[in-house]
Protein backbone atom coordinates (compact mmCIF):
# COMPACT_ATOMS: atom_id res chain seq x y z
CA UNK A 1 0.00 0.00 0.00
CA UNK A 2 2.96 2.32 0.59
CA UNK A 3 3.88 2.20 -3.11
CA UNK A 4 0.31 3.09 -4.02
CA UNK A 5 0.51 6.10 -1.69
CA UNK A 6 3.64 7.39 -3.41
CA UNK A 7 1.96 7.01 -6.80
CA UNK A 8 -1.09 8.92 -5.58
CA UNK A 9 1.08 11.64 -4.08
CA UNK A 10 3.32 12.12 -7.11
CA UNK A 11 0.69 11.73 -9.83
CA UNK A 12 -0.45 15.40 -9.66
CA UNK A 13 3.17 16.49 -10.16
CA UNK A 14 3.28 14.54 -13.42
CA UNK A 15 0.03 16.12 -14.57
CA UNK A 16 1.28 19.55 -13.56
CA UNK A 17 3.86 19.43 -16.32
CA UNK A 18 1.03 18.94 -18.82
CA UNK A 19 -1.37 21.41 -17.22
CA UNK A 20 -1.45 23.66 -20.30
CA UNK A 21 -2.67 20.71 -22.38
CA UNK A 22 -5.51 20.03 -19.97
CA UNK A 23 -8.00 22.91 -19.83
CA UNK A 24 -10.00 21.07 -17.19
CA UNK A 25 -7.15 20.94 -14.64
CA UNK A 26 -7.85 23.12 -11.62
CA UNK A 27 -5.64 23.25 -8.57
CA UNK A 28 -6.99 24.64 -5.30
CA UNK A 29 -5.13 24.94 -1.99
CA UNK A 30 -6.82 25.57 1.34
CA UNK A 31 -6.22 24.95 5.01
CA UNK A 32 -6.37 26.33 8.52
CA UNK A 33 -4.37 27.15 11.64
CA UNK A 34 -6.05 27.05 15.05
CA UNK A 35 -5.15 27.63 18.67
CA UNK A 36 -7.29 26.66 21.68
CA UNK A 37 -6.99 27.50 25.37
CA UNK A 38 -8.72 25.30 27.95
CA UNK A 39 -9.14 25.42 31.72
CA UNK A 40 -10.54 22.57 33.80
CA UNK A 41 -11.91 22.37 37.32
CA UNK A 42 -10.75 20.49 39.32
CA UNK A 43 -7.09 20.14 38.56
CA UNK A 44 -5.00 18.07 37.84
CA UNK A 45 -7.50 16.88 35.27
CA UNK A 46 -5.81 17.25 31.89
CA UNK A 47 -7.68 17.29 28.60
CA UNK A 48 -5.72 16.34 25.48
CA UNK A 49 -5.65 19.87 24.06
CA UNK A 50 -4.19 21.20 27.30
CA UNK A 51 -1.40 18.66 27.12
CA UNK A 52 -0.53 19.55 23.53
CA UNK A 53 -1.03 23.35 23.76
CA UNK A 54 -4.15 23.33 21.59
CA UNK A 55 -2.40 23.94 18.27
CA UNK A 56 -3.57 22.35 15.06
CA UNK A 57 -3.09 23.03 11.36
CA UNK A 58 -3.93 21.45 8.04
CA UNK A 59 -3.24 21.85 4.34
CA UNK A 60 -5.68 20.60 1.72
CA UNK A 61 -5.29 20.09 -2.03
CA UNK A 62 -8.20 19.62 -4.45
CA UNK A 63 -7.33 19.10 -8.10
CA UNK A 64 -10.15 18.55 -10.58
CA UNK A 65 -8.17 17.13 -13.48
CA UNK A 66 -11.23 16.18 -15.50
CA UNK A 67 -14.92 16.71 -14.79
CA UNK A 68 -15.06 13.04 -13.79
CA UNK A 69 -11.64 12.72 -12.08
CA UNK A 70 -10.18 14.54 -9.05
CA UNK A 71 -7.20 14.19 -6.75
CA UNK A 72 -7.78 15.20 -3.12
CA UNK A 73 -5.46 15.26 -0.13
CA UNK A 74 -5.55 16.62 3.41
CA UNK A 75 -2.47 16.61 5.64
CA UNK A 76 -3.27 17.61 9.22
CA UNK A 77 -1.30 18.37 12.36
CA UNK A 78 -3.58 17.48 15.27
CA UNK A 79 -1.35 16.13 18.05
CA UNK A 80 -4.04 15.94 20.71
CA UNK A 81 -6.27 13.50 18.82
CA UNK A 82 -4.37 10.32 19.64
CA UNK A 83 -1.15 8.85 20.97
CA UNK A 84 0.02 8.04 17.47
CA UNK A 85 1.65 10.36 14.95
CA UNK A 86 1.16 14.07 15.52
CA UNK A 87 0.48 14.58 11.82
CA UNK A 88 -0.44 12.44 8.84
CA UNK A 89 -2.69 12.28 5.79
CA UNK A 90 -6.32 12.28 6.85
CA UNK A 91 -7.13 11.42 3.25
CA UNK A 92 -5.10 11.05 0.04
CA UNK A 93 -7.22 9.72 -2.77
CA UNK A 94 -8.37 9.62 -6.35
CA UNK A 95 -12.06 10.31 -6.89
CA UNK A 96 -13.67 9.18 -10.16
CA UNK A 97 -17.37 9.44 -10.95
CA UNK A 98 -19.87 9.42 -13.77
CA UNK A 99 -23.56 10.11 -14.33
CA UNK A 100 -26.08 7.31 -14.19
CA UNK A 101 -29.11 9.04 -15.63
CA UNK A 102 -29.37 12.12 -13.41
CA UNK A 103 -27.65 10.38 -10.48
CA UNK A 104 -23.92 10.25 -9.75
CA UNK A 105 -22.01 7.03 -9.08
CA UNK A 106 -18.32 7.02 -8.28
CA UNK A 107 -15.43 5.47 -6.39
CA UNK A 108 -12.60 6.73 -4.20
CA UNK A 109 -9.31 4.90 -3.78
CA UNK A 110 -6.36 5.53 -1.43
CA UNK A 111 -6.29 6.83 2.15
CA UNK A 112 -9.95 7.40 3.01
CA UNK A 113 -11.79 9.29 5.73
CA UNK A 114 -14.55 6.93 6.78
CA UNK A 115 -18.21 7.97 6.58
CA UNK A 116 -19.79 7.96 10.02
CA UNK A 117 -22.45 10.29 11.35
CA UNK A 118 -23.45 13.78 10.29
CA UNK A 119 -20.31 15.61 11.45
CA UNK A 120 -17.41 13.20 11.12
CA UNK A 121 -15.87 14.98 8.12
CA UNK A 122 -16.64 18.51 9.32
CA UNK A 123 -15.12 17.98 12.73
CA UNK A 124 -11.64 18.01 11.18
CA UNK A 125 -11.97 21.75 10.61
CA UNK A 126 -12.08 23.54 14.00
CA UNK A 127 -14.15 26.36 12.48
CA UNK A 128 -16.94 23.89 11.61
CA UNK A 129 -16.53 21.58 14.59
CA UNK A 130 -19.42 21.59 17.03
CA UNK A 131 -17.10 21.74 20.05
CA UNK A 132 -13.60 23.07 20.71
CA UNK A 133 -12.53 20.06 22.74
CA UNK A 134 -12.35 17.34 20.12
CA UNK A 135 -13.33 14.48 22.41
CA UNK A 136 -16.27 16.48 23.75
CA UNK A 137 -19.11 16.49 23.22
CA UNK A 138 -19.04 14.08 20.29
CA UNK A 139 -17.70 10.96 22.01
CA UNK A 140 -20.07 9.31 19.58
CA UNK A 141 -17.27 9.78 17.04
CA UNK A 142 -14.68 8.06 19.27
CA UNK A 143 -12.70 11.30 19.66
CA UNK A 144 -9.32 10.46 21.12
CA UNK A 145 -8.83 7.15 19.28
CA UNK A 146 -9.54 8.65 15.88
CA UNK A 147 -6.44 7.14 14.31
CA UNK A 148 -7.88 3.64 14.70
CA UNK A 149 -11.37 4.27 13.38
CA UNK A 150 -11.48 7.37 11.22
CA UNK A 151 -9.19 6.56 8.32
CA UNK A 152 -7.62 3.69 6.42
CA UNK A 153 -6.31 2.48 3.08
CA UNK A 154 -8.77 0.97 0.63
CA UNK A 155 -11.75 1.84 -1.55
CA UNK A 156 -15.20 3.33 -1.32
CA UNK A 157 -18.10 3.37 -3.79
CA UNK A 158 -20.79 6.04 -3.55
CA UNK A 159 -24.11 6.88 -5.17
CA UNK A 160 -25.95 10.23 -5.04
CA UNK A 161 -29.43 10.92 -6.35
CA UNK A 162 -30.18 14.32 -7.93
CA UNK A 163 -31.15 16.97 -5.40
CA UNK A 164 -34.75 18.16 -5.48
CA UNK A 165 -36.94 20.21 -3.17
CA UNK A 166 -38.41 17.09 -1.62
CA UNK A 167 -35.80 14.31 -1.73
CA UNK A 168 -32.05 13.66 -1.74
CA UNK A 169 -30.29 10.35 -1.04
CA UNK A 170 -26.72 9.11 -0.83
CA UNK A 171 -25.29 5.65 -0.32
CA UNK A 172 -21.68 4.64 0.42
CA UNK A 173 -19.96 1.33 1.01
CA UNK A 174 -16.37 0.17 1.07
CA UNK A 175 -13.52 -1.60 2.79
CA UNK A 176 -10.33 -0.27 4.36
CA UNK A 177 -7.26 -1.66 6.12
CA UNK A 178 -5.25 0.18 8.76
CA UNK A 179 -1.80 -1.31 9.39
CA UNK A 180 -0.15 -0.71 12.78
CA UNK A 181 -3.05 1.48 13.94
CA UNK A 182 -2.48 3.98 16.69
CA UNK A 183 -2.93 4.62 19.52
CA UNK A 184 -1.78 1.26 20.83
CA UNK A 185 -1.81 2.31 24.48
CA UNK A 186 -5.26 3.85 24.43
CA UNK A 187 -6.83 0.83 22.80
CA UNK A 188 -5.02 -2.02 24.53
CA UNK A 189 -4.38 -0.11 27.78
CA UNK A 190 -1.75 -1.77 29.97
CA UNK A 191 -1.56 -4.88 27.78
CA UNK A 192 1.02 -3.15 25.58
CA UNK A 193 3.37 -3.31 28.55
CA UNK A 194 3.09 -7.09 28.28
CA UNK A 195 4.06 -7.18 24.57
CA UNK A 196 0.52 -7.52 23.22
CA UNK A 197 0.24 -5.63 19.93
CA UNK A 198 -2.57 -4.44 17.67
CA UNK A 199 -1.31 -5.52 14.25
CA UNK A 200 -3.96 -4.14 11.90
CA UNK A 201 -7.64 -3.34 11.51
CA UNK A 202 -9.87 -4.34 8.61
CA UNK A 203 -13.19 -2.55 8.29
CA UNK A 204 -16.19 -3.06 6.04
CA UNK A 205 -18.80 -0.33 6.14
CA UNK A 206 -22.01 0.97 4.60
CA UNK A 207 -23.78 4.30 5.01
CA UNK A 208 -27.19 5.63 3.93
CA UNK A 209 -28.43 9.21 4.25
CA UNK A 210 -31.80 10.66 3.21
CA UNK A 211 -32.81 14.31 3.06
CA UNK A 212 -36.52 15.13 2.93
CA UNK A 213 -38.22 18.46 2.17
CA UNK A 214 -34.95 20.37 2.75
CA UNK A 215 -35.60 20.25 6.50
CA UNK A 216 -35.13 16.64 7.65
CA UNK A 217 -32.12 14.33 7.42
CA UNK A 218 -32.02 10.66 8.40
CA UNK A 219 -28.76 8.71 8.52
CA UNK A 220 -27.71 5.13 9.21
CA UNK A 221 -24.10 3.86 9.38
CA UNK A 222 -22.98 0.28 9.88
CA UNK A 223 -19.31 -0.68 10.39
CA UNK A 224 -17.88 -4.14 10.96
CA UNK A 225 -14.23 -3.71 11.98
CA UNK A 226 -12.00 -6.61 12.95
CA UNK A 227 -8.86 -6.01 14.98
CA UNK A 228 -5.98 -8.47 14.51
CA UNK A 229 -4.05 -8.70 17.77
CA UNK A 230 -0.62 -10.31 18.19
CA UNK A 231 -0.15 -12.18 21.48
CA UNK A 232 3.39 -13.61 21.91
CA UNK A 233 4.48 -16.16 24.50
CA UNK A 234 6.37 -13.39 26.29
CA UNK A 235 2.96 -11.97 27.22
CA UNK A 236 2.32 -14.93 29.52
CA UNK A 237 5.85 -14.79 30.91
CA UNK A 238 5.47 -11.15 31.91
CA UNK A 239 1.97 -11.83 33.25
CA UNK A 240 3.28 -14.62 35.48
CA UNK A 241 6.24 -12.49 36.53
CA UNK A 242 3.91 -9.72 37.65
CA UNK A 243 1.73 -12.12 39.63
CA UNK A 244 4.45 -13.96 41.58
CA UNK A 245 7.17 -11.30 41.63
CA UNK A 246 10.36 -10.84 39.67
CA UNK A 247 12.62 -12.48 42.28
CA UNK A 248 10.51 -15.65 42.57
CA UNK A 249 10.16 -15.89 38.81
CA UNK A 250 13.90 -15.62 38.26
CA UNK A 251 14.51 -18.53 40.66
CA UNK A 252 12.47 -20.93 38.46
CA UNK A 253 13.95 -22.88 35.59
CA UNK A 254 12.31 -22.99 32.13
CA UNK A 255 10.28 -26.14 32.91
CA UNK A 256 8.96 -24.73 36.18
CA UNK A 257 8.08 -21.45 34.47
CA UNK A 258 6.14 -23.32 31.78
CA UNK A 259 4.18 -25.31 34.38
CA UNK A 260 3.36 -22.17 36.32
CA UNK A 261 2.13 -20.36 33.21
CA UNK A 262 -0.20 -23.24 32.37
CA UNK A 263 -1.59 -23.14 35.91
CA UNK A 264 -2.19 -19.40 35.72
CA UNK A 265 -4.05 -19.78 32.43
CA UNK A 266 -6.08 -22.77 31.27
CA UNK A 267 -3.54 -25.17 29.84
CA UNK A 268 -1.01 -24.44 27.09
CA UNK A 269 -1.38 -20.72 26.41
CA UNK A 270 -2.47 -19.83 22.87
CA UNK A 271 -0.22 -17.44 20.97
CA UNK A 272 -0.10 -15.77 17.59
CA UNK A 273 -2.72 -13.68 15.85
CA UNK A 274 -6.18 -13.31 17.37
CA UNK A 275 -9.20 -11.63 15.86
CA UNK A 276 -11.49 -9.28 17.73
CA UNK A 277 -14.54 -8.63 15.52
CA UNK A 278 -17.24 -6.20 16.50
CA UNK A 279 -19.97 -3.95 15.10
CA UNK A 280 -20.49 -0.18 15.31
CA UNK A 281 -23.99 1.08 14.51
CA UNK A 282 -25.05 4.71 14.20
CA UNK A 283 -28.51 6.27 13.83
CA UNK A 284 -29.02 9.99 13.28
CA UNK A 285 -31.98 12.33 12.85
CA UNK A 286 -31.66 16.02 12.12
CA UNK A 287 -34.32 18.72 11.78
CA UNK A 288 -33.72 22.35 10.87
CA UNK A 289 -36.15 25.24 10.52
CA UNK A 290 -35.65 29.01 10.29
CA UNK A 291 -32.12 29.09 11.66
CA UNK A 292 -32.66 26.36 14.29
CA UNK A 293 -31.13 22.92 13.97
CA UNK A 294 -31.90 19.94 16.23
CA UNK A 295 -29.78 16.79 16.03
CA UNK A 296 -30.42 13.46 17.76
CA UNK A 297 -27.74 10.78 17.43
CA UNK A 298 -27.14 7.34 18.87
CA UNK A 299 -24.11 5.08 18.55
CA UNK A 300 -23.69 1.48 19.71
CA UNK A 301 -20.51 -0.57 19.79
CA UNK A 302 -20.84 -4.27 20.55
CA UNK A 303 -18.46 -7.17 20.19
CA UNK A 304 -19.17 -10.26 18.16
CA UNK A 305 -18.59 -13.58 19.87
CA UNK A 306 -16.89 -15.44 17.06
CA UNK A 307 -13.59 -14.91 15.31
CA UNK A 308 -12.37 -16.06 11.93
CA UNK A 309 -9.12 -17.36 13.42
CA UNK A 310 -8.26 -17.67 17.09
CA UNK A 311 -10.98 -16.11 19.20
CA UNK A 312 -9.87 -13.18 21.38
CA UNK A 313 -12.69 -13.81 23.84
CA UNK A 314 -11.67 -17.41 24.42
CA UNK A 315 -8.24 -16.04 25.19
CA UNK A 316 -9.65 -13.49 27.62
CA UNK A 317 -11.68 -16.16 29.39
CA UNK A 318 -8.50 -18.17 29.68
CA UNK A 319 -6.31 -15.48 31.24
CA UNK A 320 -8.86 -13.75 33.49
CA UNK A 321 -10.35 -14.90 36.74
CA UNK A 322 -13.43 -17.12 36.61
CA UNK A 323 -15.57 -14.37 38.15
CA UNK A 324 -14.55 -12.01 35.34
CA UNK A 325 -14.67 -14.43 32.44
CA UNK A 326 -18.26 -13.98 31.27
CA UNK A 327 -17.11 -11.82 28.39
CA UNK A 328 -19.22 -13.61 25.80
CA UNK A 329 -22.36 -12.44 27.56
CA UNK A 330 -21.20 -8.81 27.50
CA UNK A 331 -22.11 -7.95 23.93
CA UNK A 332 -23.20 -4.36 24.46
CA UNK A 333 -20.06 -2.65 25.71
CA UNK A 334 -20.69 0.98 24.90
CA UNK A 335 -23.63 3.15 23.96
CA UNK A 336 -23.68 6.90 23.33
CA UNK A 337 -26.52 9.32 22.68
CA UNK A 338 -26.32 13.01 21.84
CA UNK A 339 -29.04 15.66 21.62
CA UNK A 340 -27.63 18.85 20.08
CA UNK A 341 -29.19 22.26 19.44
CA UNK A 342 -27.64 24.63 16.92
CA UNK A 343 -28.95 28.15 16.41
CA UNK A 344 -27.85 30.45 13.60
CA UNK A 345 -29.88 33.63 13.36
CA UNK A 346 -27.06 35.67 11.81
CA UNK A 347 -24.27 34.61 9.48
CA UNK A 348 -21.64 35.96 11.89
CA UNK A 349 -23.11 34.79 15.23
CA UNK A 350 -23.87 31.16 16.02
CA UNK A 351 -25.03 29.61 19.29
CA UNK A 352 -24.83 25.87 19.92
CA UNK A 353 -25.05 23.31 22.68
CA UNK A 354 -25.72 19.68 23.45
CA UNK A 355 -26.64 17.13 26.09
CA UNK A 356 -25.12 13.66 25.78
CA UNK A 357 -25.13 10.38 27.68
CA UNK A 358 -22.59 7.56 27.51
CA UNK A 359 -22.58 4.20 29.23
CA UNK A 360 -20.71 0.90 29.10
CA UNK A 361 -20.92 -2.37 30.97
CA UNK A 362 -18.22 -1.55 33.47
CA UNK A 363 -19.74 1.89 34.20
CA UNK A 364 -16.27 3.35 34.65
CA UNK A 365 -16.23 5.78 31.79
CA UNK A 366 -19.92 6.53 31.44
CA UNK A 367 -21.58 9.73 32.40
CA UNK A 368 -23.47 12.75 31.14
CA UNK A 369 -22.22 15.84 29.39
CA UNK A 370 -23.78 19.25 28.87
CA UNK A 371 -22.22 22.15 27.12
CA UNK A 372 -23.03 25.44 25.46
CA UNK A 373 -21.00 27.59 23.13
CA UNK A 374 -20.93 30.71 21.01
CA UNK A 375 -19.20 31.20 17.66
CA UNK A 376 -18.44 34.57 16.11
CA UNK A 377 -16.97 35.28 12.67
CA UNK A 378 -15.58 38.82 12.53
CA UNK A 379 -14.32 38.03 9.02
CA UNK A 380 -14.92 35.12 6.68
CA UNK A 381 -11.31 33.97 7.31
CA UNK A 382 -11.50 34.12 11.12
CA UNK A 383 -13.59 32.20 13.66
CA UNK A 384 -13.71 32.84 17.41
CA UNK A 385 -15.34 30.41 19.86
CA UNK A 386 -16.15 30.22 23.55
CA UNK A 387 -17.80 27.30 25.35
CA UNK A 388 -18.50 25.89 28.79
CA UNK A 389 -18.64 22.15 29.64
CA UNK A 390 -20.24 20.41 32.60
CA UNK A 391 -19.40 16.70 32.81
CA UNK A 392 -19.92 13.70 35.07
CA UNK A 393 -17.62 10.71 34.66
CA UNK A 394 -14.37 10.56 32.72
CA UNK A 395 -15.40 9.14 29.38
CA UNK A 396 -13.53 10.93 26.61
CA UNK A 397 -10.35 11.54 28.58
CA UNK A 398 -7.35 10.00 26.89
CA UNK A 399 -6.24 6.89 28.74
CA UNK A 400 -2.51 7.51 28.53
CA UNK A 401 -2.97 10.96 30.05
CA UNK A 402 -5.41 9.88 32.74
CA UNK A 403 -4.16 6.45 33.71
CA UNK A 404 -4.75 7.03 37.42
CA UNK A 405 -8.26 8.20 36.72
CA UNK A 406 -8.99 5.04 34.74
CA UNK A 407 -7.44 2.57 37.17
CA UNK A 408 -8.02 3.96 40.65
CA UNK A 409 -11.40 4.48 42.29
CA UNK A 410 -9.59 6.38 45.08
CA UNK A 411 -8.11 8.78 42.56
CA UNK A 412 -11.50 9.33 40.93
CA UNK A 413 -13.00 10.04 44.34
CA UNK A 414 -10.20 12.48 45.17
CA UNK A 415 -10.65 14.34 41.89
CA UNK A 416 -14.42 14.18 41.97
CA UNK A 417 -16.73 12.59 39.44
CA UNK A 418 -18.01 16.00 38.34
CA UNK A 419 -15.84 18.41 36.41
CA UNK A 420 -16.17 21.54 34.35
CA UNK A 421 -14.15 23.08 31.56
CA UNK A 422 -14.02 26.40 29.76
CA UNK A 423 -12.44 26.83 26.35
CA UNK A 424 -11.76 29.53 23.79
CA UNK A 425 -10.28 29.13 20.33
CA UNK A 426 -9.14 31.19 17.36
CA UNK A 427 -9.10 29.72 13.85
CA UNK A 428 -7.75 31.21 10.64
CA UNK A 429 -8.78 29.64 7.34
CA UNK A 430 -7.04 30.25 4.03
Amino acid sequence: MRKIFWCLLLWPCVLWADEAASPFAKLQWSGWVSKAWMQTDPEPLRLPQQEDDGWEAALRLDWVMQPWLAFRALYAYQPYLNDGPDSEFEFLLLDANTYLGESIVGTRFGRLQLPYGFYNMQRLNPADRLGIHHAQPMQIYWGQIAAIFDRGDGWMTYFYTPRSSSFQAQFELGRIVRHDPEPQEDYLTTLTELDMRLDRQENQFASVELELWEMLRIRKDHHEPTHFIQIPYSYYEKLAEQQIGLFTWSMLDATQQKVLIEKLTCGPPPTGEFTRPYVIDYDGLELWLEGWQLTLEQSRLYYKTEGTQQDYYSFMQCVTKAAESGLRKRLDTNRSAVLALHMEQLTTHVGYGDWSVEENNEQRFGGTHRFGGFKYKPHYDWTLKYEFHDKTGHFGLRYSQNKKTSESSEWRKEMGENWQAQAISVTYEF
